[in-house]
């Protein structure tokens, strides 16, 4: 449940699940809100159309939502783990301009782009050190 709220994974048949029952995305179910919109007619593959006239009708109901303290903590907990994520995310981008400068204004232009590029891949850091051994000698 924490992962799907996180945004981070809803495996294809809760999604194809959620969208033959109630005919509306699973990832509106997800996202944190006051209400939801059902639709009042039901999805074609439905066992029960036409049953009550629910289905000749294409408008939405609203239904209030009062989520549980279990699920509000949950939600608030994904929502402090994807602010710390952005948060370390930003730094690390930060600390990497303030390198990819030094780098930069040490050997020239040339050897910082490939310390850029060299960053992109899982041996960056045997690259770099292959590097500074290079311009040491």
């Amino acid at each position: 449940m924490s992962l799907a709220v996180a945004g981070c994974f809803v495996p294809r048949e809760t999604r194809d699940y959620v969208r033959s029952i109630t005919g509306t995305k699973a990832e509106d179910w997800i996202e944190r809100s006051e209400a939801l919109a059902i639709r009042i007619d039901l999805p074609r593959e439905a066992p029960c159309k036409g049953v009550g006239s629910l289905s000749k009708t294409k408008d939405v109901a609203w239904v209030p939502v009062n989520l549980t303290r279990a699920v509000t903590t949950i939600i608030q907990k994904a929502e402090a783990a994807q602010v710390a994520a952005r948060q370390t995310a930003s730094r690390a981008r930060k600390r990497f301009a303030s390198l990819l400068k030094k780098t930069t204004s040490a050997h020239g232009k040339g050897r910082g782009m490939i310390a850029a590029r060299a960053t992109k891949g899982a041996k960056a850091r045997a690259i770099r050190v292959a590097s500074r051994e290079r311009s040491s000698s």
